[in-house]
């Protein structure tokens, strides 16, 4: 092969090379426009989510004056539709953060576990009563505090809960909460369609619920990957577990503030 020919294919070479990189550059620099389009739109989503929010609050504390009980229930059904509204716009957020801007930073800081718990209770009880699904709680009265983000701790609690009610079949959804060295296990027990234990932990890849598109839903808001990638910035666990009778948990372990 003559010089001439070994330049020019060296130039094909390196301008293929070139050529990749300036695509990738692109596709990168539109992913980061995206992300941040993204994270600006979350932002601005939750500004009236949270005057909305207060109403309502104000609203059923009497701030406006009594409440009529045929209007309550209506009123409470707003209330926890804002709060999966709010789950979701955060979640949304999260998600922008990990995969678009890469720049996830949770704020972590000491979190009583007890307030983060009456929080996502607080915003899902309505749903579990209207739906006359049975939730039932074992929390030790002396828990500790964790180390976690506090919003998102309470938001990973709340959808957990919502995703248990959500794929519960029959009988109760159980929230057991148990010391377990230095972490603290919180186990979301209910009994589901029957599944593999493959398939439930496939439902824990962050783009799960994109690959089932056109099948039966198989995720609450953006999805149990999502959760565990969240978790995982904190030095938290999610894991699952499902018996061939669909008995099923979401476990989910958190570090102790020590």
């Amino acid at each position: 092969m003559g010089s001439a020919t070994l330049a020019f294919a060296a130039g094909i070479s390196l301008g293929c090379i070139l050529g990749g990189l300036a695509g990738f550059w692109y596709s990168q620099r539109q992913y980061r426009k995206l992300g941040h389009y993204l994270s600006f739109a979350a932002h601005e989503l939750n500004t009236p989510l949270t005057a909305v929010n207060m109403a309502v609050l104000n609203w059923l504390g009497g701030v406006f004056g009594p409440v009529d009980e045929a209007v309550k229930p209506w009123i409470e059904m707003m209330r926890e539709q804002l709060a999966r509204l709010a789950v979701l716009v955060g979640e949304l957020r999260d998600f922008t953060h990990l995969e678009l801007r890469r720049d996830f930073s949770p704020d972590m800081a000491r979190v009583p576990l007890r307030e983060a718990l009456a929080s996502a209770l607080s915003a899902t009880h309505y749903g579990f009563e209207n739906s006359k699904i049975p939730l039932e709680t074992r929390i030790p009265g002396d828990l500790p505090s964790v180390r976690a983000d506090p919003d998102r701790l309470s938001r990973m609690i709340s959808s957990l809960l919502f995703h248990a009610r959500k794929f519960r079949l029959s009988g109760p959804v159980e929230l057991i909460v148990r010391p377990a060295g230095h972490r603290v296990e919180l186990d979301f027990r209910y009994t589901a369609e029957p599944s593999t234990q493959q398939e439930l932990e496939r439902a824990l890849d962050l783009y799960y619920p994109a690959e089932r598109v056109g099948e039966r839903m198989a995720a609450t808001g953006l999805g149990l990957g999502l959760i565990r990638a969240v978790a995982e910035h904190q030095g938290c666990f999610l894991t699952v577990r499902a018996g061939a009778d669909g008995a099923s948990s979401l476990l989910l372990s958190l570090p102790t503030a020590l």
